[in-house]
Parts: structure tokens; C-alpha cells; sequence
């Protein structure tokens, strides 16, 4: 509760947008560490029905 330390809102959405990565370097990152040979298997799950008896 200290004064110094007093948040706005604004700061929180600050937060939230330094806290990302670089989509740029990230991908630079990832098409290193890819194995050279062989299959890539790139996976997702992603669903946009609401699922609140789920066991997650």
C-alpha cells in the first residue's frame, strides 16, 4: 500500500506488452533448433467452445 509502489491500469497493459516476444526472433530461434533431417511434426489444440466441466 505504499505510494511509491502505486500501480495504474496503464502500467498493467505496459506489462503485458514488453512481456511478449519478438515474433521476428522467435522464429529465428525455433528454424535453428529444427532438426535438419526427417519429418517436422508441428502440433496445436486450440477449440473455440467453452469448456468449464473440463478436466484441465
Amino acid at each position: 500500500m505504499c505510494p511509491a509502489f502505486c500501480r495504474q491500469w496503464p502500467s498493467i497493459y505496459e506489462a503485458i506488452e514488453d512481456s511478449r516476444p519478438q515474433r521476428h526472433k522467435l522464429m529465428r530461434l525455433y528454424s535453428k533448433n529444427l532438426p535438419k533431417q526427417g519429418r517436422i511434426v508441428l502440433a496445436g489444440d486450440h477449440t473455440a467452445w467453452p469448456r468449464p466441466d473440463a478436466c484441465t
